[in-house]
């Protein structure tokens, strides 16, 4: 399995972006929420808050995610950001999508800025580009 050739560490990483990614969702479903759900009464006492938990975690795990990034040893950070850009690269020679091409070359040059030290990891929202779940899951062995 690829995955066994990650350090732990690098696991370590791939799993607070999954948190971080995880979080990021639940904020994007607050603010749908916040523009179109009811203005008073239980559900809005729940989804308050549920958005300010969400906000809150959101903040930590970035915060984890970041200071774990700086910490790791570089060899490390550069093991999963090459990960990362092989994952990201058969996408775009894959798919005939170009915009999906044009997104995952975007990620790709933003993977190796994390390699290189100059981002701590990078930001993938949008989800217009989706990895291989059989290739992603051989290095990280994450579903």
């Amino acid at each position: 399995m690829l995955g066994a050739m990650l350090p732990a560490s690098a696991l370590a990483l791939e799993r607070l972006l999954v948190r971080r990614r995880a979080m990021t969702n639940a904020l994007v479903y607050a603010d749908a929420f916040e523009r179109w759900g009811p203005r008073e009464g239980p559900e809005f006492e729940r989804m308050s808050a549920e958005i300010s938990t969400a906000m809150r975690e959101h903040a930590e795990v970035t915060r984890e995610l970041e200071r774990s990034a700086q910490e790791s040893a570089r060899a490390v950070v550069a093991a999963w950001a090459e990960a990362h850009v092989v994952l990201l690269e058969h996408v775009a020679s894959t798919t005939a999508d170009e915009d999906v091409q044009r997104t995952a070359r975007r990620l790709i040059e933003e993977w190796r800025k994390v390699a290189r030290g100059e981002l701590d990891y990078v930001d993938e929202s949008g989800g217009i580009v989706e990895v291989d779940a059989a290739q992603y899951a051989g290095y990280f062995g994450l579903p």
